[in-house]
């Protein structure tokens, strides 16, 4: 039976800050290519934005058949307690779920998603529902921090009349130190400014989930209508992608990050929900997330019919606040 995505959810923090605030207190914005990005309210954060994508990812749903539940997050607002029992509890899911979580790299949200997908292929029966929400955090006196965005993205998994058939994934994984990471006990990530180091890992692990994948489903990149790649800036991704013979008008409709910024996780996944809303039946997707250390998933779905429920990309892209950088400060808690 065919087993992929039946609906999804999103939810974009309608607060922006212009890249164009940052030049007028620095006299620059590090963040290559990114013009805006999102940023959380005083009363946002990661779980309520988990909340907000899922409630819609199941929405007319009986949630007694959502068996399997997993969660993802490179900023969770704890170091050590069960997250996904706030998710549980806030969607009134059954008590007796499976849940994961995934919380260690920027590759996290497909990591679940790939858990998701084979834990319900375990039991052959239900749905499974992937909640990602990221709002990666650096000190602000760092050049990273410049593009760091927000967002949460929710699929629902399942079998039979899917919006998009899941058609296989591929892992690459190689060892890369002294890239971006978050030391333990600290909430900021930091990373050591080596951009060649940095791009010859993405290149590589990238390049070798994509290349695995292809070669699995006996295909080459221009089989697909459409790839979404992580995205750290809005730039750098672009040109890996186009060295891996990719098209800009196959990147161009997943490509968020220079509206959104880095949104960690969820990167590659809320250009995937983009994608959704864009692609016609039977067009191939192919998405490849990364993180640092390092490790890439690649996967492939196909898009079997137009979803129900049109629109809701769009309008979370489109609901925006500009604020100025002094407003920022205060939401960042850097000032009082």
């Amino acid at each position: 039976m065919v087993l992929g995505v039946i609906d999804y959810g999103i939810y974009i923090p309608r607060l922006r800050i212009k890249a164009e605030e940052y030049i007028k207190v620095w006299s620059r914005f590090s963040a290559r290519g990114v013009k805006e990005k999102a940023v959380m309210d005083l009363d946002e954060d990661v779980m309520s934005m988990a909340l907000e994508s899922a409630e819609q990812a199941v929405e007319g749903v009986d949630l007694r058949d959502v068996k399997v539940l997993a969660f993802a997050s490179t900023s969770p607002p704890y170091s050590e307690r069960l997250l996904s029992s706030f998710l549980v509890e806030g969607l009134g899911l059954n008590r007796n779920i499976f849940t994961s979580e995934h919380i260690s790299s920027t590759r996290s949200g497909t990591e679940a998603l790939i858990s998701c997908i084979n834990n319900l292929k375990s039991i052959d029966e239900g749905l499974g529902l992937v909640v990602v929400s990221d709002s990666p955090s650096a000190s602000m006196k760092d050049n990273l921090e410049h593009g760091l965005g927000a967002s949460s993205a929710s699929f629902l998994i399942g079998f039979g009349d899917v919006v998009a058939e899941f058609e296989g994934a591929s892992t690459y994984v190689a060892e890369f130190p002294g890239e971006r990471f978050r030391p333990r006990g600290s909430d900021r990530i930091k990373d050591l400014e080596l951009r060649g180091y940095y791009l010859d890992s993405f290149h590589e692990n990238v390049s070798g989930s994509v290349k695995l994948l292809l070669d699995k489903l006996g295909r080459k990149s221009s089989d697909y209508s459409y790839f979404v790649i992580q995205q750290f800036n809005g730039v750098d991704p672009l040109r890996v992608a186009l060295k891996l013979g990719f098209t800009i008008n196959q990147l161009k409709t997943g490509f968020l990050a220079p509206i959104l910024g880095d949104t960690g996780a969820c990167s590659a996944l809320i250009g995937f929900l983009r994608v959704l809303e864009c692609a016609e039946p039977q067009e191939k997707i192919l998405i490849a997330s990364y993180g640092s250390g390092a490790g890439s998933d690649a996967l492939s779905f196909k898009l079997t019919r137009k979803p129900g429920k049109k629109g809701k990309v769009s309008k979370a892209l489109n609901k925006r606040e500009y604020i100025d950088y002094l407003s920022y400060l205060k939401l960042k808690d850097a000032i009082i």
